[in-house]
């Protein structure tokens, strides 16, 4: 930060407005999320079904959003990178088949229509 002052020294009020810029932001969009979730995610013991419908109809800002809720709620104690977000978020795109295994032993399945489960990972089939 001392390099960061003395190459700018009004860095540290920028920072500040970005940060404040950034969870008014964050609190739209958790606002936004909290509008739709009920139509978009079922919980369920051991995972969170999303319907693929409305899933589609939402922003990628939305679908982060949705990702991160779900998997904060199925691990808490895990943390999900914007990597982690945007490889489930192509594999969703993908389609009907695709799977990924996300931090904290969550794992996404991807079903018919665009729908989508998170949960806990699946045992491998067959004799160990």
């Amino acid at each position: 930060m001392p390099l960061l002052i003395e190459y700018n020294p009004h860095i540290v009020a920028a920072l500040g407005r970005t940060a404040a810029l950034s969870a008014g932001e964050h609190a739209f969009v958790e606002a936004a999320l909290d509008a739709v979730w009920p139509a978009v995610a079922k919980l369920r013991a051991g995972g969170i079904d999303i319907a693929g419908a409305e899933w589609g109809m939402l922003a990628p800002a939305l679908q982060r959003a949705a990702l991160r809720r779900a998997h904060a709620r199925l691990a808490p104690g895990a943390t999900l990178e914007l990597q982690h977000v945007e490889q489930a978020r192509a594999v969703i795109a993908r389609g009907v088949g695709g799977q990924l295994d996300l931090p904290g032993g969550v794992a996404l399945h991807v079903g018919y229509g665009g729908s989508f489960t998170l949960g806990a990972a699946l045992a491998p089939d067959g004799p160990q």
